[in-house]
Parts: C-alpha cells; sequence; structure tokens
C-alpha cells in the first residue's frame, strides 16, 4: 500500500492540536506577563505616596517649627526662637548626614565646616543636647 500525502481527518486533528496548545501557552504567557506588570506597577505607586507622605510629614514638621520660632522671635523670646530652630536643623542635618543620597552627599560636604563651627560655638554643653544632637554626633563623626 502505498501512503498518501492527504491529509485526513487524524492529520489535522494533529495539526490543530499542536497550534491550540501553543495558543494556549501563548495566552498563558501573556496573562502572567500582564499579571506581573500590574504588580510591580502597583508596588511603584504605593512606594511613591508612601515617599510623598513622607516628605509631606516633613514639611509640616518644618513649617510648624518655623512658624513657632517665628513668633517667639518677634514676641521677643530670643533664646526660645534660636532654640526651635536649632532643634528643625539639627532634625533636618540628622537626615542629611544619615543619607546615601547623591543629593544629601553634596549638601552635607558643602555645609559641613559651617554646621560644625556653629555647633563648636553655640552648642559646647553636651548635656544640653536634644537626642537628635547626639544622635547627629554619631554621624558626624564618619564624616570627613
Amino acid at each position: 500500500m502505498r501512503e498518501s500525502n492527504a491529509i485526513g481527518p487524524a492529520r489535522l486533528r494533529s495539526a490543530f492540536g499542536k497550534t491550540r496548545n501553543a495558543m494556549n501557552r501563548l495566552l498563558i504567557f501573556a496573562a502572567n506577563l500582564l499579571l506581573v506588570c500590574g504588580a510591580a506597577f502597583a508596588g511603584y505607586l504605593f512606594g511613591h505616596n508612601r515617599g510623598s507622605e513622607h516628605a509631606l510629614v516633613r514639611t509640616n514638621s518644618d513649617f510648624v517649627g518655623g512658624l513657632d520660632a517665628l513668633h517667639k522671635l518677634r514676641a521677643g523670646d530670643i533664646e526660645g526662637g534660636i532654640k526651635r530652630v536649632e532643634i528643625t536643623v539639627f532634625s533636618c542635618a540628622n537626615t542629611v548626614y544619615a543619607s546615601d543620597s547623591p543629593r544629601c552627599q553634596v549638601v552635607g560636604k558643602m555645609m559641613l565646616d559651617d554646621f560644625k563651627r556653629y555647633r563648636q560655638t553655640y552648642r559646647t554643653n553636651s548635656s544640653e543636647w536634644t537626642p537628635a544632637e547626639q544622635n547627629l554626633e554619631l554621624k558626624l563623626a564618619s564624616w570627613k
């Protein structure tokens, strides 16, 4: 008997079965790809929102501290106003000198000498230091 090259029903089912199997794999791959991309985008949005909230909290505290200092200075309470400004500056300095961000590195290096000079001139009594200043002292020791 001679073999025929004609496409019979069994051969047709076999060809479509392979195509259907490949299409299913492609659809599963595409669905997984969309799922991963969606999760990555959701993570990005969540991280961005958390970072914005953190920055907003920092801005709010700087605003409240700055306004309080202005009120004290205008009312003639120079010592209280300076203390409030120092607390805000030392808190910000803790963030700058703890960060590995290139921007913070530039600002930290640029202001280091002035900042150390201020502390050596006006903040010599370590018993009056706030916890932020004590923490800052440890961070400044590693800066050159």
